[in-house]
């Protein structure tokens, strides 16, 4: 079960938590500009975004021709990066 992370939209704006509410990613001390709380969003997003992606790569694993293999690619590409 993927961890469910969120940002905060009052003060401080822009920090991501995860679901204890400990602070994964602190607020931008310049101030919370759109480009600023839009990546906030999606790092809040990143942990379900992987399980998904995960998942998808284990449902079309043997089929053939319904994705192009640069696309496999990438999205494992794109999963090893994520967990580093």
């Amino acid at each position: 079960m993927t961890k469910r992370w969120y940002v905060t939209a009052s003060s401080p704006e822009g920090t991501v938590h995860d679901e204890a509410g400990r602070v994964i990613v602190p607020h931008d001390p310049q101030g919370a500009s759109e480009e600023t709380m839009e990546n906030a969003a999606l790092i809040a997003a990143a942990p379900e975004l992987l399980e998904s992606l995960e998942e998808i790569l284990k449902r079309v694993s043997g089929t053939r021709g319904y994705f192009s293999e640069e696309i496999i690619n990438k999205a494992r590409a794109a999963i090893a990066k994520a967990k580093g």
